[in-house]
């Protein structure tokens, strides 16, 4: 029986190959990488195992208008991806100059133009701060941007605030100047 079982005779256990098939599994792998040249040996040995995700349904896009505060539906959106300090040699001393990046877009009849006016940042002890006016290291601004219908931008805007002070949320006002009745409102991660 046990030599039955060395030439080959099923193993017991389902998940072990037959120890005469180990070795020579282990021999082909060997002549293998033999004849493999030291560098795609190194690659063969090192490389990542890659698994086949199936694939995922594509979501679709359908431009809605945000509800806001007030429950009316409002045909722009806004969002903050981040924000962080920029080094500028006209900022006053004791502050520091915030460079925020964030996406407003518009599905509106008419097109709208971001006010320099319409942005202002909150710090982490409510006070407010207005936007610069665009300089050529922040492109493309959101200040001063004309969106036609179903159009976004994806930009910069910069503010000065006290170097203790910590940006925590912009706000945007559509279609007005700030401060207005409704402003978007979003975080800063």
């Amino acid at each position: 029986m046990f030599i039955k079982h060395r030439l080959g005779a099923p193993s017991a256990s389902p998940h072990k190959a037959p120890l005469v098939i180990r070795p020579l599994m282990t021999l082909v792998l060997l002549l293998i990488l033999s004849a493999c040249q030291p560098e795609q040996l190194e690659d063969a040995l090192t490389a990542p195992v890659q698994t086949a995700i199936p694939p995922k349904a594509t979501p679709t896009v359908t431009p809605t208008p945000l509800v806001t505060g007030g429950g009316e539906a409002r045909p722009h959106y806004f969002i903050v991806s981040y924000a962080n300090e920029i080094a500028a040699d006209d900022v006053a001393s004791g502050d520091k100059r915030i460079s925020v990046v964030a996406t407003i877009g518009t599905s509106a009849e008419t097109g709208i133009t971001v006010g320099l006016d319409s942005l202002v940042l909150v710090d982490d002890g409510g006070a407010t701060y207005v936007a610069n006016p665009p300089e050529g290291t922040t492109q493309p601004a959101l200040p001063g941007f004309e969106l036609a219908t179903d159009e976004s931008i994806y930009g910069f805007v910069t503010f000065d605030m006290p170097a203790e002070a910590t940006p925590v949320r912009l706000l945007w006002c559509a279609e007005d100047a700030h401060p207005c009745a409704a402003p978007f409102d979003s975080e800063i991660p």
